[in-house]
């Protein structure tokens, strides 16, 4: 994906007395990836329970600003019970009710089945950040297993200049936590409104076993959409426009914090509202970078081609452009081989065998994917 705007803010330097602050609870596994154009305009503050994960990272990504903590956040400082199961990445504060997963497939019970039961203490994520002094975050990436929300709780100083949250949702009762209303009702409360669902999380009933199967030992997987829906990331963004006096109390009348959430909107695909703020905040962004040059490296090529905002409107508003154009993965072939296949799909029922009429449209159908 092109992210022409965050290249040039990367570029010009105009992030340097500002670096990019991210919080990400829940880090086992790898860095997020979104933020990888930022370059070393970008801190990240990770937190996971097990020590040695945490050691494992730090050693993995020393000197390339990221540090991470072994700590248990929740809404304040209590004991609690830590649930280890079978899957690391399924561990958490809430236990997982086997009579919800037993329904669907053996492989996801298995995995959330739980093999210890640690005591903790649990830590709020302002506590830490305080003491660490740590100043207040761009973005917080969620994923608690269930205690999204509890920890959401124990950050409302983090939350009052964050510009966006990636937290995980649960839409079923799984284990007895704060489903994806709750999560949504305490954000929304801060201005925070939804903007997308990433990553659905679907699970088949047992009955009809998913796209997990074994054959000679050997697991075999394939694309399958089918089941119940269970979770998601869900993504929220601050909304100035929408919620007054936001602008304010995020920093948004500071040119710098301006643009780092256009380029937070632009790494997650979300140049549309990217636009929008420039617009309506001219005056800001312009004591930084020109507002009409923003407009052009934010604007989507068509065809391939890069054009600018204005032609970009131009051509909208005249009604000459598919929505597929706006897809850079789409050449000028398109605009050829599209007519061909619409006369084949006319004709080819009648002047072509039944199966390799369907061979066709199966490629048809998978170029169109």
């Amino acid at each position: 994906m092109m992210h022409r705007f965050t290249q040039y803010v990367v570029e010009k330097g105009l992030l340097i007395s500002e670096p990019f602050r991210v919080i990400d609870v829940g880090a086992r596994g790898s860095p997020l990836h979104w933020f990888t154009p930022l370059e070393r305009y970008v801190e990240t503050i990770g937190f996971e329970m097990d020590a040695d994960e945490c050691n494992r990272l730090n050693s993995l990504l020393a000197g390339k600003g990221f540090r991470f903590f072994s700590a248990v956040l929740g809404a304040r400082a209590e004991p609690k019970t830590f649930y280890v199961t079978n899957l690391p990445f399924s561990s958490g504060l809430y236990r997982n009710r086997e009579e919800f997963w037993q329904r669907f497939t053996y492989a996801h019970l298995n995995n959330l089945s739980v093999v210890n039961e640690l005591p903790v203490v649990t830590e709020t994520l302002d506590a830490i950040l305080e003491r660490n002094t740590v100043e207040s975050p761009d973005f917080i990436k969620l994923d608690v297993e269930g205690a999204e929300l509890d920890v959401l709780k124990g950050a409302q100083l983090a939350l009052s200049k964050c510009l966006g949250v990636m937290v995980e949702v649960r839409f079923q009762d799984t284990s007895g936590c704060p489903l994806f209303s709750d999560s949504d009702v305490f954000l929304r409360e801060r201005c925070f409104r939804l903007h997308d669902f990433l990553h659905l999380g679907k699970y088949p009933r047992a009955t009809l076993p998913d796209s997990r199967c074994w054959v000679d030992g050997k697991e075999v997987t394939w694309r399958d959409d089918r089941g119940q829906l269970v979770w998601a990331d869900a993504v929220y963004f601050v909304d100035p426009i929408d919620c007054v006096g936001i602008a304010a109390r995020a920093g948004l009348e500071n040119p710098l914090k301006l643009i780092k959430f256009i380029v937070l909107l632009e790494l997650f695909g979300y140049v549309d509202y990217a636009t929008e703020l420039v617009v309506k905040y001219r005056s800001v962004i312009n004591k930084i970078i020109s507002s009409n040059l923003s407009l052009d490296l934010l604007t989507p090529p068509i065809n391939g081609s890069v054009v600018t905002y204005e032609r970009y409107v131009e051509i909208s508003k005249k009604g000459s452009m598919p929505g597929r154009w706006l897809d850079p993965r789409w050449s000028m072939s398109g605009r050829w081989l599209d007519p061909m296949i619409n006369v084949v799909r006319q004709i080819g029922p009648w002047v072509i065998p039944e199966k390799p009429m369907a061979m066709l449209k199966r490629i048809y159908r998978s170029r169109r994917a």
